[in-house]
């Protein structure tokens, strides 16, 4: 079994999930066992990770109570597979990236893993644990204890059935087709390394909180210190642990500047050559990431902001990279950074197209029938939103996106129609009534809106004491003050 402590996290994880009386009732029962002489090498630890958990509690509705303990088998049985999954919760990805980064598993490996392991590898140790799962006499923290044990056979068993691979070729090409091919066979070898890792990297993190700050990996020596200690005992698993670091910090960047430290030098091509380069391509790795995160927000998905936000953080680690780095020193990297970049800036290029046609229809009148009744399209000033956020991004970020052409044509368009077309229907709505009027006075709602993202609050505050003159409202006294500046009189972009 692995270390107390490890076990002692994953049983509290799990006391967690209980209500506090069932956890006091829990602890009293396992005390009186132990007064009686009752001896069980479980005891010990499940009572010090239930410490903490029991204190506070406040009385429990009985119904709902036993509604939760009759459930509770059920649940427990359908999360067989996360529970026993879950040392890899750090290393796992869902977008998938050009070519296969050691120590980053995608998720949908999890599952063919489990298929062939209850089918092929350990169908009685695992029918075994689902049925203790689905008992309710079985605490959750007995079948913590059950699924590290699960774990611990099946480590052996990939241990078995990898090294078996090395050596019959028939049985290395049976189990990369069962993981669907030479990747998937990949991550399976690394879901065996993190298993066979779990101890060491549980006490490598147990110091750090969930995020390091940028500093920490710049400044901390014992981090590095840590890492020395790590790779004496694992020196092929540098990737795991950049992996590890990843999952604990907002700024991949620092990675890579953590490995110049960490190799004693200021040149990536030195890096490259050292046991340090897995932190190098573990930062990039996150970068192509978010580069088709970025594209997949832009293909399905319908928040207007989604794909925006999606492309400021792909902005904000390239920009992090090559304020730190200079990549002129390694032609691998630089062309895997050039690569990921140029496929953004086709990406954008065809969003920023969109943009002036995408503005046009988005304030456009909408059609008013005989009877009065007119449709707003709601999808079209979405997509509209989305596209003017994506330029007003993008044209702050010329390196990054490399598209400064495109970008001054796009300017020129949305500056033009923004302003006249708002005016003309500010106009329009002092003339206009009835329905006519109501369908004009969203367009211009629509309008003042784009405006407000394009050239800020000043201005379309102005639009807006415009909008309530043309029909005739009286201006709230907040907003009679006219603004002074030569913003409110004439637009000036927000990206110059």
């Amino acid at each position: 079994m692995k270390n107390a402590k490890l076990v002692s996290d994953k049983i509290q994880s799990y006391l967690g999930e209980l209500s506090p009386r069932a956890v006091q009732s829990l602890v009293s029962r396992l005390e009186k066992t132990q007064s009686q002489g009752g001896v069980d090498p479980n005891v010990d630890v499940i009572l010090q990770a239930s410490v903490g958990l029991i204190r506070g509690e406040k009385p429990v509705n009985k119904v709902e109570e036993t509604f939760k303990n009759e459930r509770a088998g059920t649940i427990r049985k359908s999360q067989l597979q996360r529970m026993f999954f879950r040392p890899l919760d750090d290393y796992l990805l869902d977008e998938t990236l050009k070519e296969k980064q050691s120590g980053r598993i995608h998720r949908s490996i999890l599952n063919k893993t489990w298929v062939w392991l209850k089918r092929d590898v350990l169908p009685n140790e695992i029918a075994r644990v689902a049925d203790r799962a689905a008992d309710n006499s079985c605490s959750n923290e007995e079948l913590a204890v059950e699924i590290d044990g699960l774990q611990e056979r099946a480590l052996a068993a990939f241990r078995g059935a990898l090294d078996n691979s090395e050596v019959a070729e028939v049985s290395k090409r049976r189990l990369s087709t069962e993981m669907g091919g030479a990747r998937g066979l990949a991550d399976l070898i690394d879901i065996y390394r993190i298993f066979a890792l779990e101890t060491d990297l549980l006490e490598f993190f147990e110091p750090y909180s969930e995020t390091l700050h940028p500093n920490r990996f710049k400044v901390d020596t014992d981090l590095m210190q840590r890492t020395a200690e790590f790779l004496a005992k694992h020196p092929s698993d540098m990737d795991i642990l950049a992996t590890g670091l990843l999952s604990r910090t907002s700024h991949p960047a620092a990675l890579a500047v953590f490995g110049m430290r960490l190799a004693k030098t200021d040149d990536l091509a030195e890096l490259a050559k050292s046991r340090y380069a897995p932190l190098m391509d573990v930062a990039l790795s996150e970068v192509e990431r978010l580069s088709i995160l970025a594209q997949e927000h832009r293909k399905y998905n319908p928040d207007p902001i989604g794909f925006s936000v999606a492309l400021s953080d792909y902005h904000e680690q390239v920009k992090a990279l090559e304020v730190d780095l200079d990549f002129s020193q390694s032609r691998t990297w630089r062309e895997r950074l050039t690569q990921i970049k140029r496929t953004m800036s086709a990406l954008v290029a065809k969003e920023l197209e969109s943009v002036p046609g995408l503005l046009r229809k988005a304030i456009q009148v909408p059609v008013v029938d005989k009877d009065g009744t007119f449709r707003v399209d709601a999808a079209t000033a979405d997509n509209a939103i989305r596209a003017l956020r994506v330029f007003v991004m993008v044209r702050n970020a010329p390196d990054t996106f490399a598209v400064n052409d495109l970008n001054k044509r796009t300017r020129q368009a949305v500056e033009q129609m923004l302003e006249i077309m708002t005016r003309g229907l500010i106009n329009e709505l002092s003339s206009a009534s009835g329905a006519r009027q109501k369908a004009v006075l969203g367009a211009v709602d629509t309008a003042i809106m784009l405006c407000e993202l394009y050239y800020g609050g000043e201005y379309a505050a102005q639009l807006r004491r415009s909008r309530q003159a043309a029909l005739g409202l009286k201006v709230p006294q907040s907003q009679a003050k006219k603004p002074s500046s030569a913003a409110a009189r004439k637009p000036v972009s927000k990206l110059t």
